[in-house]
Parts: structure tokens; C-alpha cells; sequence
């Protein structure tokens, strides 16, 4: 992954995690790393324990955000899932995964400040947007 890639995701997952904050989640973990991958936001909803699978794009040249969700890429996200509620023991908490996906604009380099490069064009959150 290259400098500019890793800064895009976690500018993505910051504004995923302050969007989910705002909307009443409560976030537990960030980058969880487990066998297989990584789960970029781990959160809450009310009882409900909620893998979030994040998906910034600057441009659609390789489609939205959304389309990059693959069926192999959810059946992941799902192993992950379930790899992340058994070595967590937590049995038979409900779960479900979201996707946030972000389209992200360039900033002007005039506008530039504290090191921002991107602005958000269009956040959409889909709830159980893959099934467990």
C-alpha cells in the first residue's frame, strides 16, 4: 500500500468513525487486525455489535465505492466477523456488517491546511449491507 493509499483509508475511516458517532454508535475498535485480515471499525449499535467495513474512493474510475464490495470481499468480511465474535468470546451477541462508503474530492492546494487533501463529496452508510 503506498504512503498516499494508507493516508486516503485513514482519512476514510476517521470520517466514518465521526459519522457513526454522530448517529448514536459507539466505537470499540479500530483496525483490528485477526487471521485472514482486517476489520477497519468495530462499534455498537444498542445491543447490536457492528463490523464496518469502510470504502473510500477519490475517483469512480474503478467504479463506486459500493461495487467494490465483491462476493469475495463480503464472504471475508463475514470470516471475519465471526473470527472476530469467538476470539472475543462473545457467543451470542447479535452482529451484522455495515459498509460506510465515501467518494472523496482533492482539496485546492490553497485550501490546504493541517495536512487535509481530501474533502468528502458523498458519505452513504448501509446497514447490514452483507450477510453474515
Amino acid at each position: 500500500m503506498t504512503g498516499e493509499s494508507k493516508a486516503l483509508g485513514q482519512f476514510g475511516e476517521q470520517r466514518a468513525s465521526e459519522h457513526l458517532v454522530r448517529t448514536g454508535y459507539r466505537i470499540l475498535e479500530r483496525n483490528v487486525r485477526l487471521p485472514g485480515g482486517e476489520i477497519d471499525i468495530v462499534a455498537q449499535d444498542g445491543a447490536t455489535l457492528v463490523v464496518v467495513e469502510v470504502r473510500p474512493r477519490r475517483s469512480a474510475r474503478l467504479g463506486t465505492p459500493e461495487e467494490s464490495i465483491t462476493k469475495a470481499k463480503a464472504q471475508r468480511l463475514a470470516r471475519l466477523g465471526e473470527t472476530y465474535i469467538q476470539q472475543r468470546g462473545l457467543g451470542e451477541t447479535p452482529w451484522r456488517i455495515d459498509v460506510v462508503a465515501i467518494r472523496m474530492g482533492a482539496i485546492p492546494v490553497a485550501a490546504i491546511d493541517a495536512g487535509a487533501q481530501w474533502k468528502v463529496t458523498r458519505l452513504e452508510h448501509y446497514k447490514n449491507a452483507v450477510a453474515d
